[in-house]
């Protein structure tokens, strides 16, 4: 029998071998260690059929995940078990995430796609009951699957899963906190974005200190997507980024404020628009683009993009009032050196736009400039003499 088994391999009949049933797992197993994948993907098949219906041939392939040591073995068995879709397979493939190969990991992890996609209900109530370990061993392995379908669908189970259990929950915003693989920070990121748990604002903001980029940015998508549902969350960003020193926060907040759109945000997003960090202002300024609110759009292109067009088909009069309302709306957001170099870059453009409306005539009246000397004084008060300031 054994030889007609191999017979029936490797001519590929795999109907043949599911109807031997139990007698061909014994042979078929050990042949997944072949390296031809033509060959090996109908053996997996044959097992999941025979198994399926046979708790002897499910057991086998539960126990070669543990005891197998060929890599090509453990991961057939693995995607046969995934084939099946039987949920008593979960403990074992989990605990097969401890294995120190890689590809015998991932095999594990499509596995536990596979059989989650079966019952998705059962399976996230399952990863409860198995204890926060689980959650833990879980969540470390996606750091090796980067962009990948199996990432994208854990981060969604540990998503759905954490709405219910606190403790889950917890760990994903421990990891966040303290784990130092970049990946795994994004990775608890968006699943706190899909939570939507406001208790997560504090650690995303915090999140947005971070020294990666990515980590920060996904830190950022999380709170949008959060604020769409709590407004605390749209007036928490609101208030970090009017009163924040650090750079990073305020240019992921604005650029959060302005994927939320609402115009609430508008007001610290015209205070900040001429931050001395020109990312920041940046940002600001395509937030108020994004929101695409009248007034914001209108400081925009006065303050800062500095549109002499705009400012012409405005009239000198509206310009003049746009530049003095925002110096007042800042005089208590900048330093008085910071203020002093947006005055005169203001100045010096109102007097460009001025004299293009009125061919050369003299400059009206403008509001006295109290500048104390700044760090370019000499070249600054230049320019100032020379327009009549």
């Amino acid at each position: 029998m054994t030889t007609e088994i191999s017979k029936l391999m490797e001519l590929g009949k795999k109907e043949e071998l599911v109807k031997l049933g139990p007698e061909a797992v014994e042979s078929i197993i050990p042949r997944l260690s072949s390296s031809y994948l033509h060959l090996k993907e109908y053996r997996i098949e044959a097992l999941a059929e025979i198994a399926k219906t046979d708790e002897g041939g499910f057991q086998r392939l539960i126990k070669e995940l543990v005891t197998n040591e060929n890599w090509r073995v453990k991961a057939g068995c693995a995607e046969a078990l995934g084939l099946i879709g039987d949920l008593r397979a979960v403990g074992a493939l989990i605990e097969g995430l401890k294995d120190k190969d890689l590809d015998v990991r991932e095999a594990y992890m499509k596995a536990l796609v596979e059989i989650a996609k079966t019952d998705e209900g059962g399976f996230q109530k399952l990863i409860i009951k198995l204890g926060i370990g689980v959650v833990t061993d879980l969540i470390k392995e996606l750091k090796y699957y980067h962009e990948s379908a199996i990432k994208e669908y854990i981060i969604q189970t540990l998503a759905e899963i954490a709405k219910t259990d606190e403790k889950t929950f917890q760990i994903l915003l421990k990891e966040l906190e303290t784990n130092e693989s970049w990946w795994i920070k994004i990775d608890c990121a968006k699943a706190l974005g899909l939570i939507g748990d406001p208790r997560a604002v504090g650690t995303l903001i915090e999140g947005l200190k971070d020294k990666d980029s990515d980590v920060r940015k996904a830190c950022m998508k999380a709170l949008v997507e959060i604020a769409k549902t709590d407004e605390n969350t749209l007036e928490l960003l609101i208030q970090t980024l009017k009163n924040t020193l650090g750079l990073n926060v305020k240019f992921h907040c604005a650029k959060a404020l302005g994927q939320i759109g609402d115009p609430r945000a508008v007001g610290v997003l015209i205070e900040v628009l001429k931050d001395e960090d020109s990312d920041v202002s940046e940002s600001c300024a395509k937030a108020l683009e994004n929101i695409n609110d009248p007034r914001g759009l209108h400081f925009k292109k006065i303050i800062y993009n500095k549109s002499e067009d705009y400012a012409l088909e405005l009239g000198i009069e509206k310009t003049r009032a746009t530049i003095k309302e925002y110096l007042e709306l800042i005089k208590n957001h900048y330093s008085k050196e910071r203020i002093g170099e947006i005055k005169v870059e203001l100045y010096i453009f109102y007097r460009k736009v001025f004299e293009k409306a009125t061919d050369l005539k003299p400059c009206m009246d403008l509001p006295k400039l109290e500048i104390k000397p700044l760090k370019r004084g000499p070249e600054i008060y230049a320019k100032l003499m020379g327009i009549g300031l």
